[in-house]
């Protein structure tokens, strides 16, 4: 019986010319705001040869008018009294007033989406964070820019990890070491005057400690002397670590001191040559130096 009053339904509505129209999901129209925001970026820097990739979003917060605000704490307070059985009038009145004013209200109702993204050139990258305002009717409003980095492109996968916390050497969940080198990390960037130099320099730290499994100092350390002194090439053999020093000044650390020494193949033979580097607490190159033996 009730399938045949359904069929009776569908069938005045269709002779009325009246069409069913799907409510949108809240999901929905989030997808749509991305959408629209990622489309917007790709169209705006194309013409400059930038190759945009999305990397995230932040949670969605809806941005109410003052007017709905006030609506809002009105149906709260009303909502507290039905709690306990009982009705003001005066508020009732206020509720209806309120919405009156809200009805007059030209401010919209706005959704932002705070997204990450990258640009990529020929060998630089640029890291993007900005705030997209968009309205009820999904258009764009407003977008503000609130950080931005350039740095290598070969560690944007890295950063896509560092953005959202995530663990880097190889297991499923994040350690506490990977905890804490966020924690620490992450502040001193804000620290830093050269935070391109800083980030880079802390994603190069999150690719060697990928491949060597551990951010064990002396090893960080060690890897880092190869990449200063030889510049990533293999030419070199008989390497030895003379001295791996921590300076502390005021029962702080200062630096890390380090005497290299390696040979060197070329042309010309085999040349053995020792350096002295120094790096800061967080493992940054501050110097590098040929010394006599």
């Amino acid at each position: 019986m009730k399938f045949f009053v359904g069929l009776i339904v569908i069938s005045v509505l269709a002779s009325c010319g009246l069409k069913y129209t799907p409510q949108a999901t809240p999901e929905s129209t989030l997808e749509k705001r991305k959408a629209l925001i990622e489309e917007t970026i790709e169209k705006d820097f194309l013409p400059m040869k930038k190759t945009y990739t999305p990397i995230g979003y932040g949670n969605s917060v809806k941005i109410k008018p003052v007017s709905y605000q006030k609506l809002d704490s009105l149906f709260e307070r009303k909502y507290q009294l039905e709690r306990i059985g009982k009705r003001d009038a005066d508020l009732e009145e206020a509720i209806k007033i309120q919405q009156i004013v809200c009805q007059n209200d030209t401010n919209e109702i706005l959704y932002l989406e705070r997204h990450v993204f990258t640009l990529e050139g020929d060998s630089s990258a640029e890291i993007l964070s900005g705030d997209f305002y968009i309205n009820k009717q999904n258009e764009l409003k407003e977008v503000k820019f609130t950080e931005s980095y350039s740095i290598n492109k070969n560690y944007i996968n890295y950063y896509m990890v560092y953005i959202f916390d995530q663990p880097f050497l190889g297991g499923e969940y994040l350690s506490e070491d990977e905890q804490n080198f966020y924690r620490i990390y992450k502040t001193e960037l804000q620290n830093r005057q050269n935070k391109d130099a800083f980030l880079e320099h802390t994603l190069q730290l999150m690719q060697i400690a990928y491949y060597k499994r551990t951010l064990d100092s002396q090893t960080l350390l060690k890897e880092l002397t190869r990449k200063k002194v030889h510049n990533d090439r293999t030419n070199y053999s008989d390497e030895v670590f003379i001295k791996i020093e921590q300076i502390t000044e005021n029962g702080q650390l200062d630096k890390y001191v380090i005497v290299y020494q390696s040979a060197t193949k070329t042309l010309d033979g085999v040349f053995t040559k020792r350096y002295q580097l120094e790096f800061d607490p967080y493992l940054m190159p501050l110097s590098v130096q040929e010394i006599p033996f």
